[in-house]
């Protein structure tokens, strides 16, 4: 800065400039690097974005420079201060995302990809023997030494912040057929992979044969898989367009975009997830469904692939099993102090139905789960029957379906009753002849747990009803019906309170009392704990409806599921998922916006 003055003074002197014109020059050089400064405190977590803006505000209002007040504040130490500010003296910093024309992937690629990970470094662009490598800390001696050996360039370190280094490195590099990141090919593997594959006209199987045991179609598969295990992803979605491959992953229930492969490698690709999943790889008119397990290291996940064709080509949905993950205490879910009470006393009833409500990744099956793990004991004889078996549990006896054979929900349930159950898990509920069933085993002594696909804890009645079955049969057997769904909890590194409008509050009106002004909720900056998504992991949302014996006779007269759903508010003091989610919004554990896009306010 005092250099530029001086050199600033000597313009003014010899009349190149005007004295305004150095001035307002100054200023905007100020500006400038007070922004990139700004940048830097929040990369290196020294001030978090709340009091920077309290620290602009006060510069702004005294005209003093940010240095100095973020000092004054005491916001950081002045050896961080003077670090920052020493950073961007010596080296010009460079906002990645303005210069994405320019960079040359070429360039890129002259830096191994491990290498520029591990540094968080990107080479951007190089002339004769220099090559200029935007760094997070361009002082990082060792990590000039290992490119400029890796490349046989000399380097030119430029400044940028971890953010937007990263996600010019998972632009580029992930671009490329083969991620270095992942395990050797030795080091994944799976449990169904066919050799051969059957023949049909119209397929050239040889050259399939070929490709997908291509060393980077092989590689890229891995790449994927291990990208999605690792980013805790629930599913793996690879769609076809006219010109191009779109990828995705869905990350705490939202699809998140991945660099896509080259389209001439994408039948190889599809035919290499079928031989791992045991698929016929010369089928591309029917949809096709299949199973493989990965084991990367110590790690297991089950894989469900679902493979359709489309006017472009075959859509792949890989639903990815972690067993780490699938198997939660009860405690960990989300229920709330009386409505788990409530959940542990019906699921330890000796006979009676307990049904989970929710739409398809609502999280039913990880509840299910840890209910059955909650009352497993050896003095109990359990068994399920699933569509598929998610997660294998010691100590319980579990059938996969397959309709093909004539292995159906309702003929295993019928079986089961010959067995000595206790305890039947029945996956889903889906026609009137499953449900008689097992209704008949809830009201002959077992208890029973299975899933609907409704809106609400209530509708479960209607549901029932609509498939066939007696108002008073529904009413002996169900004791609990419980609705879910699953919200995005926010990350605790970078949570921060939020202001929430008018506007809002008035549409909460009606689930909460808003009398209390000072009513406080959090949202999610974004920091790199969470990619810069504000959420990291989910939470479910809990409402629960007891049939008591009110809502028994109520249910036996033939009553309006929305008069059943008034007694369950006025007498059971029912908490619903909005409710809930509040509930859980006011906690800090999720924001507003995530429950009021999940939830409904009951009319």
């Amino acid at each position: 800065m005092q250099e530029k003055k001086k050199l600033g003074e000597i313009l003014v002197k010899r009349k190149l400039i005007t004295s305004e014109q150095l001035k307002e020059a100054l200023e905007i050089q100020s500006a400038v690097e007070d922004t990139y400064v700004q940048e830097l405190f929040l990369d290196r977590d020294i001030i978090n974005a709340k009091n920077l803006k309290k620290a602009q505000e006060e510069a702004k209002k005294q005209n003093k420079k940010l240095k100095d007040v973020i000092l004054e504040m005491k916001l950081a130490s002045p050896h961080d201060v003077e670090e920052i500010f020493s950073l961007i003296r010596k080296f010009p910093f460079i906002y990645l995302s303005l210069h994405s024309k320019e960079i040359e992937k070429e360039t890129v690629m002259l830096v191994p990809e491990k290498l520029a990970r591990h540094f968080c470094l990107i080479a951007i662009s190089h002339e004769d023997a220099y090559v200029n490598v935007v760094m997070s800390d361009p002082t990082n001696i060792v990590a000039i030494d290992n490119i400029r050996s890796n490349t046989g360039y000399e380097i030119i370190p430029l400044l940028s912040t971890r953010k937007e280094i990263n996600e010019a490195i998972e632009k580029y590099y992930g671009e490329s057929d083969m991620a270095t990141n992942i395990p050797d090919l030795k080091d994944i593997s799976f449990s169904a992979e066919a050799e051969e594959a059957k023949e049909q006209e119209n397929v050239d199987l040889a050259q399939l044969k070929v490709q997908v045991k291509d060393p980077p179609v092989v590689r890229y598969v891995n790449s994927i898989l291990f990208k999605a295990i690792e980013d805790k992803a629930s599913d793996i979605h690879m769609e076809p367009a006219e010109t191009e491959i779109f990828v995705r992953n869905r990350v705490d229930g939202v699809l998140r975009q991945l660099p896509p492969p080259p389209k001439k490698t994408y039948p190889a690709i599809v035919s290499r997830i079928k031989i791992i999943s045991n698929l016929d790889i010369a089928e591309r008119r029917l949809p096709q469904d299949g199973r493989t397990k990965a084991k990367i290291g110590a790690k297991e996940v089950d894989i469900r692939v679902s493979i359709i064709p489309t006017i472009y080509g075959e859509k792949v949905v890989m639903r990815l099993l972690d067993k780490t993950t699938m198997l939660m205490g009860l405690e960990e879910l989300g229920f709330e102090k009386g409505g788990l009470d409530i959940f542990k006393e019906a699921i330890s009833s000796p006979y009676g139905m307990v049904l989970l409500t929710g739409p398809t990744g609502s999280g039913k099956s990880t509840t299910l789960y840890g209910a059955l793990n909650f009352i497993n004991s050896p003095e109990k004889n359990i068994l399920t029957v699933e569509d598929p078996v998610e997660y294998e549990l010691k100590g319980i006896n579990q059938v996969q379906v397959k309709p093909q054979i004539g292995l159906t929900f309702a003929n295993c349930l019928r079986t089961f009753l010959r067995q000595d159950p206790d305890i039947i898990m029945v996956g889903e509920i889906r026609d009137k002849e499953t449900a008689e069933i097992a209704i008949q085993s809830a009201l002959t002594g077992h208890m029973v747990f299975s899933t609907l696909h409704t809106n609400d804890a209530v509708s479960v009645i209607t549901r029932l009803a609509y498939m066939g079955i007696e108002p008073f049969l529904i009413s002996a057997a169900l004791r609990l019906s419980v609705a879910q769904r699953l919200v995005r909890k926010i990350c605790p590194k970078c949570k921060v309170p939020e202001k929430i409008s008018e506007e809002v509050l008035k549409r909460i009106a009606k689930d909460i009392d808003i009398k209390d002004k000072n009513l406080t909720f959090y949202k999610g900056e974004g920091c790199p704990e969470c990619n810069n998504k504000g959420y990291k992991g989910r939470i479910g949302l809990y409402e629960l409806f007891q049939i008591t014996p009110e809502v028994r006779k109520t249910i036996n007269d033939g009553k309006s599921e929305e008069e059943i759903k008034i007694i369950a508010k006025e007498q059971q003091k029912m908490v619903t998922l909005r409710e809930s989610g509040i509930q859980k919004a006011l906690a800090g554990i999720t924001s507003l916006e995530e429950v009021l896009t999940s939830t409904l306010t009951y009319e």
